[in-house]
C-alpha cells in the first residue's frame, strides 16, 4: 500500500506526465495564434502551461478541452480569467446538472458552459451552505495557531449543531435541541483542540466534555491552559476563574471584567481576592457587598 507521500508524488507524476503527454503528442503540431492578435505566448509549451493554469482542477482534466477550443479560434488567452470561472463554476454545480450535461466534452463553447451552468449560480452547495452557517452563527474570540487552540461564541442552533457534532451535548441534537434555552441565560461557547471539544456556559456554571461529562481546567491539556489563561474576552476570563485554571490569576487588566460580569459566581470570587475585593463592597448584590467588605477588612 502506497504512503500518503508517495500517492502525493504519483499523484505529480501522472500529472506532469499528463501535460507532457498534451505537448509531445496531443498538441505536436503546435497552435495557429493568428485569431490571437494580443497573445503573449506563441510556443507550444508556453501555450499549454499557460491554459493548464486556467484549468481549475487539480488533475487538470478540462485542459485538453481548452487547449481544443484554442486551436478552433474560439477562445483567446485573455479569457485566461472567465475560462478558470466557468470551469470552477461547472466543477462545483456540476452535481445539479443532468448526467449528460456532466461531460464537458459535450459543450462546444465556453458560452455553453456558462449557460447551462448558469441557473444554479444562485444555489449553494452542502458544503457552501455548512461553512455559511459557521461563519455566520458563530464568532471566533480566541485563536491561539501555536498551540492550536480556538474557541467560537456559538450564536445560533444550527451553528451548535454544527459545532457540537460527535459530541453528547443538548445543544447539538437536531431533536429537542436546548441551545435557545440556554442562550437566552447568556452565551454559550465551544473549545477545540487537538481533535477535542469542550463547551462552556457561565450563565449556568457549566463546562463539559464531548460526552457530556463536567470538566475543569486542571483536566484539560497544558496548552488549553495556558493559552485561555491569557486570553483578553471577558466570558473566558470567567470561565478561567469558575473553573479554577491554574495558569490564570486575576490582575490589574482582568480585574474589570470580572467585578463587572453579571454572574453573580463570577463576582464572589473576586469578593475573596484580598487585592481586589475592595471594587466590589457596593455592589448591588448583598451577600457580595457583605462578602468584599468582610475580605478588605472592612466588615461591620
Amino acid at each position: 500500500m502506497l504512503s500518503f507521500k508517495q500517492f502525493i508524488i504519483l499523484e505529480q507524476e501522472l500529472l506532469e506526465n499528463r501535460i507532457e503527454t498534451l505537448k509531445t503528442r496531443v498538441f505536436k503540431d503546435g497552435f495557429d495564434t493568428s485569431h490571437d492578435k494580443e497573445a503573449q505566448h506563441k510556443n507550444t509549451s508556453g501555450i499549454i502551461d499557460f491554459f493548464a493554469n486556467a484549468d481549475p482542477t487539480k488533475k487538470k482534466i478540462h485542459t485538453q478541452w481548452i487547449l481544443n477550443q484554442y486551436k478552433k479560434g474560439k477562445i483567446r488567452q485573455e479569457d485566461h480569467p472567465r475560462i478558470r470561472e466557468a470551469l470552477s463554476n461547472f466543477e462545483t454545480h456540476k452535481g445539479k446538472l443532468e448526467e449528460k450535461e456532466r461531460d464537458i466534452n459535450r459543450y462546444p463553447s465556453l458560452s455553453h458552459i456558462e449557460k447551462a451552468v448558469e441557473p444554479h449560480l444562485e444555489t449553494t452547495t452542502k458544503r457552501q451552505e455548512k461553512k455559511a452557517i459557521k461563519s455566520e452563527g458563530a464568532d471566533l474570540v480566541h485563536n491561539d495557531g501555536e498551540r492550536g487552540v480556538t474557541v467560537h461564541h456559538i450564536k445560533t442552533e444550527q451553528a451548535s449543531c454544527s459545532y457540537g457534532a460527535g459530541t453528547k451535548w443538548c445543544t447539538s441534537g437536531r431533536k429537542n435541541n436546548m441551545f435557545n434555552a440556554y442562550n437566552k441565560r447568556g452565551p454559550m461557547f465551544v473549545i477545540q483542540h487537538g481533535g477535542r471539544k469542550y463547551q462552556f456556559h457561565n450563565a449556568s456554571d457549566q463546562f463539559t466534555d464531548e460526552k457530556d461529562n463536567p470538566v475543569k481546567f486542571s483536566d484539560l491539556h497544558p496548552d488549553v491552559q495556558e493559552s485561555l489563561a491569557k486570553s483578553e474576552h471577558s466570558e473566558i476570563q470567567a470561565a478561567n476563574l469558575l473553573h479554577k485554571n491554574p495558569h490564570f490569576e486575576i490582575n490589574d487588566e482582568n480585574v474589570n471584567n470580572l467585578v463587572n460580569h453579571k454572574n453573580i459566581l463570577v463576582r464572589l470570587e473576586v469578593a475573596q481576592h484580598p487585592k481586589y475585593a475592595g471594587k466590589l463592597v457596593n455592589d448591588e448584590n448583598p451577600s457580595i457587598s457583605k462578602l468584599a467588605r468582610y475580605t478588605h477588612g472592612k466588615l461591620g
